[in-house]
């Protein structure tokens, strides 16, 4: 489902209006112009529910690349800015330049868990995830 103008306009400004791929994608405009969907209706999101724990920003030029790219899909999903169907969104963080990494909520809050080193995202998200989630 597609996300409202304002659930768009919110997870923009929660995102400071940067794309969240600007320091890894080559594509990358750096303006986020869209909220993506971390996982899609077909991957374990919710059909007919747009949540903000769903979602970051990202331009439409890495929106468009993480589809069609294999190699940025890989960091798209090291990062939990595209998840697979065994990830949850309301479990599995996501990285952003601005902040590090960053667990969004359904209410569109986030709790930011700071700049934990790339390569230990995998275990963290699993280790969330087996622990039930964030409280």
């Amino acid at each position: 489902m597609r996300f409202t103008t304002e659930q768009n306009r919110h997870v923009l400004d929660r995102d400071l209006g940067r794309c969240v791929l600007v320091d890894v994608s080559p594509v990358c405009t750096n303006v986020a112009t869209v909220a993506n969907h971390r996982s899609n209706d077909g991957h374990g999101g919710r059909p007919g529910v747009a949540s903000l724990a769903n979602a970051c920003a990202l331009c439409s030029a890495c929106n468009g690349a993480i589809e069609a790219d294999a190699e940025l899909a890989q960091v798209a999903r090291t990062r939990g800015v595209k998840l697979t169907r065994q990830q949850n969104p309301d479990h599995t963080p996501y990285y952003s330049p601005a902040f590090g990494w960053m667990q969004p909520h359904t209410d569109g809050t986030t709790t930011v868990i700071g700049n934990v080193p790339e390569k230990t995202a995998g275990a963290l998200a699993a280790r969330i995830a087996a622990e039930g989630g964030w409280a």
